[in-house]
């Protein structure tokens, strides 16, 4: 009878033994750390390898769907693709093994091979991750032995002492300087970090309309997708407006801040130098290509001064017609040029005339033929000529072939002489058929008793056609010289 019972033990003990072996087949890694998109679910295989680079792969199993926290970590159980889990002769005793972690598309996750130690079927990972969260709290253990005396009150509880019965409270006048409250508002004079996402919501309301606010911090969702949002929505019940400024994610092209409002009045940024004669600049952009792009309904850019509306230091391009008030050029004085300017007036015409001259010497006959560019014709049309005879009088000099083939002739002149010529032509390329300048036109119904320069006709700054198409708020932001 004694030597069954060992028997029976020594069974009991081998049977023991065989659960904790089988149970090692299987090895949990928790908090890796890959280089997958976070909050997100994705197929990967887990792999054995004999070498930290390179080797002998000896092992592999699929771990589809496995989900992806915030910080790019995932939990799997290495060897539960096998309904018989890993398999022991792959870990002889002494010898180095690896886990790799690759994508759907064969590449690896991580920034190393995890190593892995075996010490006779018990597969241990290498250096352990951080501590996990606690789990739920045990039903209470029997009482023990002993007697509570008394029960005092520390910093930041009130009742105490207790020495036979009572109830410890909060004292919130300590508490509340030092701790943050949930449902109340709360002052952090020290550094906060947050690993996650934020949201923050104010609420308002006067006088039947209705304001929130939101501050919020969302993880990658895409290119283009917001990574900080400030929101501000204004309603009245029937129509809500939004404005909202966001820092977007941005891959391989895209813009990284936005700003965008449902107003319909006024302006999506508005910036402002306060402090006056100063030499603060509203706003400064500068690209490698472009330092700004405009586009709008009406016009793309409006600019206003009590000076310079408008700086341009350089060639400036404007595809499209130029209309202007007067024109002119400025230079520094060819005979003054440290302390003069010379300025001269544009030569204007009600039509987009184009104005060729030159010198030529007649021939003996008292004539000559004038090449002209080889576009002449192409460009111009409607022709019309000026002679001027040089230090000899020629009454009888004319234009004796009028422009064909890009020249024309001109006789009568006294043989030798000198000629200064002129010929002018009307534009007829296809821009210029396509946009005739309108010489006289009725002002807009809109416009009418309003002026493009009231303070020239005698009639006050409001009667500006200029100010009159400015929302007021602009309106109001221009210097007090545009007003007068």
């Amino acid at each position: 009878m004694k030597r069954i019972r060992i028997c029976l033990l020594l069974f009991l003990w081998a049977s023991s033994a065989l659960r904790a072996q089988e149970t090692s087949r299987v090895v949990p890694f928790n908090n890796v750390l890959t280089k997958l998109l976070p909050l997100a679910r994705q197929d990967v295989t887990v792999q054995l390898w004999d070498a930290d680079l390179g080797g002998r792969l000896l092992y592999s199993e699929a771990h589809p769907q496995t989900e992806v926290d915030a910080h790019r970590s995932i939990d799997f159980l290495f060897g539960s693709g096998n309904p018989n889990g890993l398999d022991p002769l792959d870990f002889p005793s002494g010898s180095s093994r690896f886990i790799d972690v690759v994508n759907s598309g064969g590449t690896s996750v991580l920034e190393a091979r995890l190593p892995l130690s075996a010490v006779a079927f018990s597969l241990t990972p290498g250096p352990p991750g951080p501590q996990g969260p606690p789990g739920t709290p045990g039903p209470p253990g029997p009482s023990g032995s002993g007697t509570v005396t008394q029960v005092n009150s520390g910093p930041g509880l009130t009742g105490g002492p207790i020495t036979t019965t009572g109830t410890l409270s909060l004292d919130t006048l300590y508490t509340n300087s030092l701790y943050s409250r949930l449902g109340a508002p709360n002052i952090f004079s020290g550094d906060q970090m947050i690993n996650g996402n934020i949201a923050a919501r104010s609420a308002s309301s006067i006088s039947g309309l209705s304001f929130v606010s939101g501050l919020s911090f969302t993880p990658f969702a895409g290119p283009n997708s917001p990574a900080f949002s400030i929101e501000a929505d204004s309603s009245n019940g029937l129509r809500t407006e939004t404005s909202k400024l966001s820092l977007l994610y941005n891959l391989g092209g895209g813009t990284a801040v936005e700003i965008s409002t449902g107003t319909t009045i006024g302006q999506a940024l508005g910036i402002d130098c306060t402090e006056p004669l100063t030499d603060c600049a509203g706003i400064v952009a500068h690209g490698t290509h472009f330092g700004g792009i405009f586009s709008g309904g009406s016009a793309a850019a409006v600019a206003a001064s009590g000076s310079l509306a408008g700086h341009f230091n350089g060639d400036v391009q404007i595809n499209g017609t130029l209309t202007k008030s007067a024109g002119a050029f400025k230079i520094d004085h060819p005979l003054d040029p440290a302390n003069k300017y010379l300025t001269h007036s544009f030569v204007e015409s009600p039509d987009m005339m184009n104005i060729y001259n030159g010198i030529v010497l007649l021939d003996t006959n008292g004539e000559a033929w004038i090449s002209l560019a080889d576009w002449f014709e192409a460009l111009n049309r409607d022709f019309r000529y000026q002679l001027t005879a040089i230090g000899v009088p020629s009454p009888n000099l004319y234009v004796a072939e009028e422009v064909s083939g890009n020249r024309f002739k001109i006789a009568g002149g006294q043989p030798g002489a000198k000629v200064s010529w002129q010929v002018t032509g009307i534009r007829h390329d296809a821009y210029a058929e396509a946009h005739r300048l309108t010489v006289e036109e009725d002002k807009p119904v809109e416009d009418r008793g309003y002026f493009l320069h009231p303070e020239v006709h005698g009639q006050p700054a409001e009667k500006s056609i200029f100010l009159k198409r400015l929302p007021p708020r602009m309106r109001a932001d221009l210097p007090s010289q545009q007003h007068q």
